[in-house]
């Protein structure tokens, strides 16, 4: 059985790797970590997926895959799985019903969904909520329309997981590279922060910030290559792509930049952090 679910015609395998239940845990892993988005699909379709399975299908997914996840009560989702299809729901309305609907997420990223839905998204979803959801719908979507209260970015999910990669001795540049290729932009911060040594909240406004220099100077300072900076820069621009010319710019003021330039001004950023919190402690 295990053959058949690694075969690499669908047609054989596909079959198998939905219904097949002698598949352990770690054949699907397999399968789902290398092989296609149908063969996702097929996994995404079983009648139980386990939360490590679950966490990979979602990451690799395409926008069939993620959806058939989000509508399969079988599929257990840790938080780092919901994370990735809030972030994925946002330019998917279908995906964003669907993934409203699960009784298992959790309230802070049933929040965030809401909060990156489209007003015609915000309102179907009312509209098809139950009573109680209902409530909670009305009493957040009253806070985004006045523009208060509104939830920062929870990265505590990103950086559990960016710590237990660190503590399995596998959290390097070419991991960080990864989180930033396959669009995950809350490990690619966490990463980010654990790697440069640089609190989340210095990382989380750099990134934020409209100006790509940070990027650059942060990336310089901690030694990594030009492809790696771009990669993030890439994340981070998601929907507002920069064009070829405005890269091959950048490149080229990362190219100039000096490691110890950089590193004098990450570690001016980090001194002005420290000083911003020692003041808000005191007033």
């Amino acid at each position: 059985m295990r053959r058949l679910a690694q075969d690499d015609n669908i047609c054989v395998a596909g079959p198998v790797l939905q219904h097949s239940g002698r598949l352990e845990e770690a054949d699907l892993l397999d399968v789902a970590k290398s092989k296609s988005q149908e063969h996702l699909l097929a996994i995404a379709n079983r009648s139980q997926i386990a939360e490590s399975v679950t966490d990979v299908v979602v990451r690799r997914g395409d926008r069939e895959v993620v959806r058939n996840v989000a509508g399969n009560p079988g599929a257990r989702l840790s938080e780092t799985g919901f994370s990735t299809l809030v972030r994925k729901a946002e330019k998917d309305g279908i995906l964003t019903e669907k993934v409203s609907h699960r009784t298992d997420i959790p309230q802070p990223l049933f929040r965030d969904l809401l909060v990156r839905a489209t007003q015609v998204v915000q309102r179907r979803l009312f509209v098809t909520a139950t009573p109680e959801t209902r409530a909670e719908i009305k009493r957040v979507l009253a806070e985004i329309s006045t523009g208060t209260n509104v939830a920062p970015r929870d990265y505590a999910a990103a950086r559990r997981t960016v710590l237990n990669i660190q503590r399995a001795g596998t959290l390097d540049e070419a991991a960080l590279a990864t989180f930033a290729s396959e669009k995950q932009y809350e490990e690619t911060v966490a990463g980010l922060s654990v790697l440069c040594k640089i609190p989340i909240e210095i990382i989380d406004r750099l990134v934020v910030s409209e100006r790509v220099e940070p990027i650059i100077i942060v990336c310089k300072a901690a030694g990594f290559a030009w492809s790696t900076a771009q990669a993030i820069i890439v994340v981070r621009t998601d929907g507002h792509r920069m064009s070829s010319r405005s890269l091959e710019t950048t490149c080229r003021d990362f190219e100039r930049l000096s490691a110890s330039t950089a590193q004098r001004i990450v570690r001016f950023w980090y001194a002005r952090h420290c000083t911003d919190q020692a003041t808000g402690i005191e007033s």
